[in-house]
Protein backbone atom coordinates (compact mmCIF):
# COMPACT_ATOMS: atom_id res chain seq x y z
CA UNK A 1 0.00 0.00 0.00
CA UNK A 2 1.49 3.42 -0.99
CA UNK A 3 1.49 6.47 1.15
CA UNK A 4 -2.37 8.22 1.44
CA UNK A 5 -3.81 4.59 1.63
CA UNK A 6 -3.78 4.55 -2.30
CA UNK A 7 -3.11 0.95 -3.53
CA UNK A 8 -1.32 1.59 -7.08
CA UNK A 9 -1.95 -1.31 -9.40
CA UNK A 10 -0.55 0.66 -12.74
CA UNK A 11 2.47 3.34 -13.05
CA UNK A 12 2.23 5.39 -15.61
CA UNK A 13 5.65 7.56 -16.68
CA UNK A 14 5.42 11.34 -17.35
CA UNK A 15 1.67 11.28 -16.50
CA UNK A 16 1.76 13.53 -13.06
CA UNK A 17 0.30 16.76 -14.73
CA UNK A 18 1.88 18.60 -11.67
CA UNK A 19 5.86 17.57 -11.75
CA UNK A 20 5.37 15.02 -14.89
CA UNK A 21 6.88 12.13 -13.10
CA UNK A 22 5.60 8.89 -12.86
CA UNK A 23 2.14 8.45 -11.62
CA UNK A 24 -0.27 5.52 -10.36
CA UNK A 25 -3.30 4.54 -12.75
CA UNK A 26 -5.47 5.27 -9.37
CA UNK A 27 -4.39 8.84 -8.59
CA UNK A 28 -4.80 9.80 -12.29
CA UNK A 29 -8.47 8.28 -12.18
CA UNK A 30 -8.84 10.22 -9.53
CA UNK A 31 -7.59 13.46 -11.09
CA UNK A 32 -4.65 13.77 -8.14
CA UNK A 33 -1.16 14.36 -8.95
CA UNK A 34 1.98 11.65 -8.18
CA UNK A 35 2.89 10.92 -4.23
CA UNK A 36 5.99 13.09 -4.34
CA UNK A 37 3.74 16.20 -5.02
CA UNK A 38 0.96 15.40 -2.87
CA UNK A 39 1.71 12.88 -0.49
CA UNK A 40 -1.21 12.42 1.64
CA UNK A 41 -4.75 13.70 -0.55
CA UNK A 42 -7.40 14.94 2.21
CA UNK A 43 -9.87 14.18 0.49
CA UNK A 44 -11.49 11.58 -2.64
CA UNK A 45 -12.02 14.16 -5.16
CA UNK A 46 -10.66 17.60 -5.61
CA UNK A 47 -11.29 20.84 -7.89
CA UNK A 48 -8.74 22.64 -9.88
CA UNK A 49 -8.85 25.52 -7.24
CA UNK A 50 -8.63 23.57 -4.18
CA UNK A 51 -5.40 21.21 -6.01
CA UNK A 52 -4.01 24.57 -6.40
CA UNK A 53 -3.83 25.31 -2.89
CA UNK A 54 -3.02 22.27 -1.44
CA UNK A 55 0.03 22.36 -3.49
CA UNK A 56 0.60 25.21 -3.30
CA UNK A 57 0.71 24.56 0.38
CA UNK A 58 2.94 21.80 0.07
CA UNK A 59 5.55 23.63 -1.48
CA UNK A 60 5.75 21.41 -4.65
CA UNK A 61 3.30 23.80 -7.05
CA UNK A 62 4.80 23.05 -10.74
CA UNK A 63 4.55 25.13 -13.93
CA UNK A 64 2.77 22.69 -15.71
CA UNK A 65 0.10 22.93 -13.01
CA UNK A 66 0.17 26.25 -13.36
CA UNK A 67 -0.72 26.69 -16.50
CA UNK A 68 -3.67 24.42 -16.01
CA UNK A 69 -5.29 26.12 -13.48
CA UNK A 70 -4.45 29.25 -15.62
CA UNK A 71 -6.48 27.65 -18.62
CA UNK A 72 -9.59 26.48 -16.30
CA UNK A 73 -9.15 30.04 -14.58
CA UNK A 74 -9.45 32.31 -17.53
CA UNK A 75 -12.16 30.12 -19.40
CA UNK A 76 -14.30 29.83 -16.95
CA UNK A 77 -13.91 33.67 -16.12
CA UNK A 78 -15.00 34.05 -20.53
CA UNK A 79 -17.65 31.87 -19.93
CA UNK A 80 -19.15 33.35 -16.62
CA UNK A 81 -19.05 36.62 -18.70
CA UNK A 82 -20.88 34.83 -20.99
CA UNK A 83 -23.40 34.62 -19.39
CA UNK A 84 -23.34 37.30 -17.48
CA UNK A 85 -23.70 39.56 -20.65
CA UNK A 86 -26.02 37.47 -22.01
CA UNK A 87 -28.47 35.99 -19.68
CA UNK A 88 -28.14 32.82 -20.78
CA UNK A 89 -25.78 30.40 -20.60
CA UNK A 90 -22.90 28.98 -23.07
CA UNK A 91 -23.15 25.27 -24.40
CA UNK A 92 -20.86 22.66 -25.33
CA UNK A 93 -19.27 24.07 -28.63
CA UNK A 94 -19.26 27.83 -26.66
CA UNK A 95 -17.03 26.64 -23.78
CA UNK A 96 -14.62 24.83 -25.90
CA UNK A 97 -13.68 27.89 -28.28
CA UNK A 98 -13.51 29.77 -24.92
CA UNK A 99 -10.67 27.66 -23.94
CA UNK A 100 -9.03 27.45 -27.36
CA UNK A 101 -9.03 31.43 -26.74
CA UNK A 102 -7.43 31.52 -23.53
CA UNK A 103 -4.82 29.07 -24.62
CA UNK A 104 -3.66 31.51 -27.26
CA UNK A 105 -4.87 28.69 -30.30
CA UNK A 106 -5.39 30.31 -34.02
CA UNK A 107 -8.42 28.33 -34.80
CA UNK A 108 -11.69 28.09 -37.04
CA UNK A 109 -14.91 27.51 -35.99
CA UNK A 110 -17.13 25.58 -38.37
CA UNK A 111 -21.13 25.72 -37.53
CA UNK A 112 -24.12 26.07 -38.77
CA UNK A 113 -25.42 29.48 -39.06
CA UNK A 114 -27.20 30.74 -35.37
CA UNK A 115 -25.37 29.02 -33.24
CA UNK A 116 -23.50 32.03 -31.87
CA UNK A 117 -20.31 32.18 -33.47
CA UNK A 118 -20.59 36.09 -33.95
CA UNK A 119 -22.10 36.21 -30.20
CA UNK A 120 -18.92 34.14 -28.82
CA UNK A 121 -16.29 36.56 -31.32
CA UNK A 122 -18.10 39.81 -29.52
CA UNK A 123 -18.34 38.21 -26.12
CA UNK A 124 -14.72 37.53 -26.41
CA UNK A 125 -13.89 40.65 -27.38
CA UNK A 126 -15.02 42.68 -24.39
CA UNK A 127 -13.23 39.72 -21.96
CA UNK A 128 -10.09 40.67 -23.62
CA UNK A 129 -10.69 44.54 -23.47
CA UNK A 130 -10.98 43.99 -19.68
CA UNK A 131 -7.79 42.63 -19.75
CA UNK A 132 -6.33 45.44 -21.32
CA UNK A 133 -5.70 44.25 -24.80
CA UNK A 134 -7.61 44.94 -28.26
CA UNK A 135 -9.64 42.72 -30.26
CA UNK A 136 -10.56 43.33 -34.25
CA UNK A 137 -13.96 41.58 -35.49
CA UNK A 138 -14.20 41.59 -39.22
CA UNK A 139 -17.10 40.92 -41.10
CA UNK A 140 -18.92 40.91 -44.65
CA UNK A 141 -20.93 44.54 -44.59
CA UNK A 142 -21.76 47.52 -43.30
CA UNK A 143 -24.89 46.33 -41.87
CA UNK A 144 -23.57 43.87 -40.21
CA UNK A 145 -20.78 46.46 -39.26
CA UNK A 146 -23.83 48.06 -37.37
CA UNK A 147 -25.55 45.74 -36.05
CA UNK A 148 -22.14 44.22 -34.57
CA UNK A 149 -22.15 47.65 -32.66
CA UNK A 150 -25.82 47.91 -31.46
CA UNK A 151 -24.66 44.68 -29.90
CA UNK A 152 -21.65 45.38 -28.16
CA UNK A 153 -22.88 48.72 -26.59
CA UNK A 154 -25.67 46.62 -25.27
CA UNK A 155 -23.37 44.03 -24.12
CA UNK A 156 -20.69 47.11 -22.53
CA UNK A 157 -23.17 48.49 -20.50
CA UNK A 158 -23.19 45.00 -18.33
CA UNK A 159 -19.21 44.77 -18.82
CA UNK A 160 -17.26 44.74 -15.34
CA UNK A 161 -15.20 47.40 -17.50
CA UNK A 162 -15.97 49.85 -20.19
CA UNK A 163 -14.71 48.90 -23.21
CA UNK A 164 -14.20 51.43 -25.89
CA UNK A 165 -15.57 50.19 -29.38
CA UNK A 166 -14.87 52.03 -32.72
CA UNK A 167 -16.88 51.02 -35.93
CA UNK A 168 -16.55 52.12 -39.19
CA UNK A 169 -18.70 51.56 -41.80
CA UNK A 170 -20.11 53.12 -45.41
CA UNK A 171 -23.01 54.39 -43.95
CA UNK A 172 -21.79 56.61 -41.57
CA UNK A 173 -21.84 60.36 -41.22
CA UNK A 174 -18.87 62.33 -42.26
CA UNK A 175 -18.44 63.40 -38.78
CA UNK A 176 -18.79 59.83 -37.20
CA UNK A 177 -16.40 58.44 -39.89
CA UNK A 178 -13.95 61.30 -39.41
CA UNK A 179 -14.04 60.31 -35.38
CA UNK A 180 -13.33 56.63 -36.09
CA UNK A 181 -10.49 57.28 -38.63
CA UNK A 182 -9.07 59.36 -35.97
CA UNK A 183 -9.76 56.75 -33.27
CA UNK A 184 -8.03 53.77 -35.30
CA UNK A 185 -4.77 56.03 -36.35
CA UNK A 186 -3.89 57.06 -33.15
CA UNK A 187 -5.21 53.61 -31.12
CA UNK A 188 -8.11 54.93 -29.10
CA UNK A 189 -9.74 51.60 -28.91
CA UNK A 190 -10.51 48.46 -27.43
CA UNK A 191 -12.58 46.73 -29.79
CA UNK A 192 -12.84 47.33 -33.72
CA UNK A 193 -15.22 46.23 -35.82
CA UNK A 194 -14.77 46.88 -39.85
CA UNK A 195 -15.94 45.37 -43.19
CA UNK A 196 -13.35 42.75 -44.75
CA UNK A 197 -12.66 45.56 -47.42
CA UNK A 198 -11.71 48.37 -45.37
CA UNK A 199 -9.20 45.85 -44.11
CA UNK A 200 -7.77 45.06 -47.34
CA UNK A 201 -7.26 49.09 -48.16
CA UNK A 202 -5.88 49.58 -44.70
CA UNK A 203 -4.00 46.63 -43.90
CA UNK A 204 -0.55 48.53 -43.10
CA UNK A 205 -2.23 50.81 -40.83
CA UNK A 206 -4.44 47.85 -38.84
CA UNK A 207 -0.93 46.00 -38.82
CA UNK A 208 0.87 48.87 -36.49
CA UNK A 209 -1.73 48.11 -33.90
CA UNK A 210 -1.16 44.54 -31.20
CA UNK A 211 -4.21 43.08 -31.59
CA UNK A 212 -4.93 40.01 -29.10
CA UNK A 213 -7.86 38.62 -31.28
CA UNK A 214 -9.02 39.21 -34.73
CA UNK A 215 -12.34 37.55 -35.33
CA UNK A 216 -13.25 37.42 -39.29
CA UNK A 217 -16.99 36.47 -39.84
CA UNK A 218 -17.65 34.45 -43.30
CA UNK A 219 -14.04 33.62 -43.30
CA UNK A 220 -15.45 31.18 -46.29
CA UNK A 221 -15.35 34.63 -48.45
CA UNK A 222 -11.90 36.00 -47.20
CA UNK A 223 -10.30 32.83 -48.13
CA UNK A 224 -11.45 33.25 -51.62
CA UNK A 225 -9.90 36.07 -51.88
CA UNK A 226 -5.91 36.44 -52.26
CA UNK A 227 -5.48 40.05 -51.13
CA UNK A 228 -8.21 39.12 -48.09
CA UNK A 229 -5.87 36.59 -46.77
CA UNK A 230 -3.08 38.39 -47.13
CA UNK A 231 -4.15 41.84 -45.23
CA UNK A 232 -5.69 39.08 -42.59
CA UNK A 233 -1.53 38.06 -42.27
CA UNK A 234 -0.72 41.59 -42.06
CA UNK A 235 -3.08 42.77 -39.45
CA UNK A 236 -2.17 39.45 -37.52
CA UNK A 237 1.77 40.55 -37.11
CA UNK A 238 2.85 38.85 -40.11
CA UNK A 239 5.80 40.64 -41.67
CA UNK A 240 6.63 40.40 -45.78
CA UNK A 241 9.19 37.95 -45.11
CA UNK A 242 7.42 35.70 -42.41
CA UNK A 243 4.70 35.89 -45.43
CA UNK A 244 6.96 34.36 -48.02
CA UNK A 245 8.62 32.05 -45.98
CA UNK A 246 5.24 30.09 -44.53
CA UNK A 247 4.60 30.24 -48.73
CA UNK A 248 8.39 28.83 -49.36
CA UNK A 249 6.91 26.26 -46.65
CA UNK A 250 4.03 25.49 -48.06
CA UNK A 251 5.32 24.63 -51.40
CA UNK A 252 8.23 22.35 -49.63
CA UNK A 253 5.22 20.35 -47.84
CA UNK A 254 3.43 19.56 -50.95
CA UNK A 255 6.59 18.64 -52.47
CA UNK A 256 7.29 16.20 -49.99
CA UNK A 257 3.87 14.41 -50.03
CA UNK A 258 4.48 14.07 -54.21
CA UNK A 259 8.03 12.66 -53.23
CA UNK A 260 6.82 10.29 -50.95
CA UNK A 261 3.92 8.78 -53.03
CA UNK A 262 6.76 8.51 -55.83
CA UNK A 263 9.12 7.01 -53.01
CA UNK A 264 6.23 4.25 -52.04
CA UNK A 265 5.47 3.55 -55.78
CA UNK A 266 9.02 2.80 -56.69
CA UNK A 267 9.95 0.91 -53.87
CA UNK A 268 6.64 -1.52 -54.68
CA UNK A 269 7.65 -1.98 -58.13
CA UNK A 270 11.58 -2.68 -57.00
CA UNK A 271 13.31 -0.16 -58.47
CA UNK A 272 15.19 0.27 -55.34
CA UNK A 273 17.87 3.17 -57.51
CA UNK A 274 14.90 5.10 -58.23
CA UNK A 275 13.41 4.77 -54.71
CA UNK A 276 17.18 5.20 -53.18
CA UNK A 277 17.28 8.97 -55.33
CA UNK A 278 13.82 9.89 -54.00
CA UNK A 279 14.45 9.26 -50.32
CA UNK A 280 17.56 11.44 -50.99
CA UNK A 281 15.67 14.09 -52.09
CA UNK A 282 13.24 13.42 -49.43
CA UNK A 283 15.04 14.06 -46.81
CA UNK A 284 17.15 17.47 -48.13
CA UNK A 285 13.68 18.87 -48.69
CA UNK A 286 12.65 17.92 -44.73
CA UNK A 287 15.82 19.47 -43.47
CA UNK A 288 15.10 22.67 -45.70
CA UNK A 289 11.41 23.20 -44.63
CA UNK A 290 12.60 22.04 -40.39
CA UNK A 291 15.02 25.20 -41.43
CA UNK A 292 12.22 27.39 -42.44
CA UNK A 293 9.68 26.39 -39.99
CA UNK A 294 12.27 27.12 -36.96
CA UNK A 295 12.67 30.50 -39.02
CA UNK A 296 9.05 31.13 -38.72
CA UNK A 297 8.48 30.31 -35.13
CA UNK A 298 11.38 32.59 -34.23
CA UNK A 299 9.45 35.24 -36.51
CA UNK A 300 6.58 34.68 -34.19
CA UNK A 301 8.15 34.88 -31.14
CA UNK A 302 9.73 38.58 -31.47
Amino acid sequence: MSKGGLVGRGVYRWSCHNCGGPNTEERLARGLPCERCLPKPSKEKYSIEELYRALKRQGTLGERFKEIYRLERDSNELIGLFEALLGSKAWGAQRTWARRLVRGDSFSIIAPTGVGKTTFGLVAAIFLACRGMKSYIVVPTATLVAQALERLSTMAERAPCKPRVVGLHSRMNRRARLEAEEAIDSGNFDVLVTTAAFMRKNAANLARHRFRLVFVDDVDAVLKSAKSVDAVLRVVGFSDEDITVGLEALSLQRRLASIATRYAAKRQSGDSEAASKLLEEYRRIDAQLSKLLAKLREARAR
